[in-house]
């Protein structure tokens, strides 16, 4: 399908939610007050079973038992009222028919038999009083139910209809995110780190003289800083990660990398976990900070979906020379849950974590889960390229000397 024609159901926006968002009863509900007020009540009475209709046929939208019981009060109370003095609100029965159909629900059929019988006596049988019942009279009722099944359907369909273009369109626009991710990791970013392989060795070549040499170096560098900013630009193509959403402001220093941090503890907190947070880095860079803030938002979601309510957890992020540690520590439910924990969101975070230069570490101390994240220096332009073309569900295993530990627990297993 093309994809202006997927994008195209996005218009259509406006209406999904109109027909989504209980609008069409509330709309039906002020056509039905309107008709009873067009007949003004003359009692009190009169008044409440106006108001009863208009509030049970508005709410059926959004609660279609509520709105079922409401407007059956209504309807058992005009019976008590002369039948000159029924109003023709009473028609608003119609409404919570066409919201049970509309919304699917299982109590469809009751609803559409208690608000038929009850309201055919109501509004022909006892309205009509002493006068006798015509066959134009009696048309109408089973014509207003018709109607009413018919637009419940008619409104599901198409709300059905809307959703599956909206999927359609996602599904579109998610393989064309995925497409131009591809693309641009085999054009671009490979070509980039050609060019900085080129000028990296064109600094190291004995003939070529200091001044030239430095400036290769400056373009060697600025050429492999701009390859890792486009590899971790990718890597958030690829998964559609919402957790640095365009909102929130870019995290590329210090303060502002603390501030998400201490957030993300806030959250913890909020939920009832007993949260500890220690950071002590200076100045990581602006890569490491961008890096490490995704992780710690889909870490600190990985401790909200695994850990026990209520337990205890702790976020540790400490820079040593150049390099960046980051140590998520949360509570496992079961040993058992511990062996089998889903590994998806690792995924995410070991693929943002060797697009920096980086590699994750997990081990398993007894009833609990960690995850390292060593975020070094920006790698040199040698050995930048075939980091980047290892396999994304292939686990990158620290290096055995040299590593910065926040803890004296060594890793009891690697698994991403």
């Amino acid at each position: 399908m093309p994809l202006t024609s997927s994008l195209a159901s996005h218009r259509f926006g406006g209406l999904y939610r109109f027909l989504q968002s209980g609008w069409v009863e509330l709309s039906l509900a002020l056509l039905a007050v309107g008709i009873g007020i067009s007949s003004p009540p003359e009692t009190a009475l009169t008044w409440l079973t106006l108001a009863v209709f208009g509030v049970g046929a508005a709410v059926s939208g959004i609660a279609v038992l509520l709105g079922t019981a409401l407007v059956c009060v209504g309807l058992l109370i005009s019976l008590t009222l002369p039948p000159d003095q029924v109003s023709a609100a009473g028609l608003a029965l119609f409404v919570p028919i066409i919201a049970a159909v509309r919304l699917w629900s299982r109590y469809a059929i009751a609803i559409t038999l208690v608000l038929v019988g009850l309201g055919f006596y109501t509004m022909f049988v006892h309205a009509t009083g002493d006068r006798p019942l015509t066959l134009a009279i009696v048309a109408i009722f089973p014509t207003l139910l018709a109607l009413s099944l018919g637009a419940g359907l008619v409104i599901r369909s198409s709300r059905q209809q809307l959703e599956n273009e909206r999927q359609r369109a996602d599904e579109r626009l998610a393989e064309l995110r995925l497409e131009l991710a591809r693309e641009l990791h085999d054009n671009a970013v490979h070509k980039i780190s050609q060019a900085a392989m080129l000028a990296h060795m064109a600094a190291l070549h004995p003939d070529t003289p200091p001044e030239l040499s430095r400036e290769f170096t400056e373009i060697a560098t600025s050429c492999n800083d701009a390859a890792h900013e486009l590899r971790l630009l990718l890597t958030g193509l690829r998964q559609d990660n919402p957790n640095l959403s365009d909102g929130q402001p870019q995290i590329i220093d210090a303060d502002a990398l603390t501030a998400l941090i201490e957030g993300q503890a806030d959250r913890l907190a909020a939920l009832g976990f007993a949260v500890s947070h220690d950071l002590k880095i200076d100045a990581p860079t602006s890569l490491q900070c961008r890096t490490l803030a995704a992780i710690s938002v889909e870490a600190v979601n990985n401790i909200i979906q695994h850990a026990p309510a209520r337990s205890d957890c702790s976020i540790r992020v400490v820079q040593q020379g150049s390099t960046v540690v980051a140590e998520f520590t949360n509570h496992t439910r079961s040993a058992r849950q511990a062996a089998t924990r889903p590994s998806f969101g690792l995924l995410g975070i070991e693929e943002r974590a060797r697009a920096a230069g980086g590699y994750i570490t997990i081990s398993k101390p007894p009833g609990y889960w960690r995850l390292e994240v060593t975020l070094p220096s920006l790698p040199s332009v040698v050995d930048a390229e075939p980091r980047s073309q290892s396999p994304a569900a292939s686990p990158t295993f620290p290096p055995e000397q040299g590593k910065p530990s926040l803890t004296d627990a060594r890793p009891t297993d690697y698994r991403i």
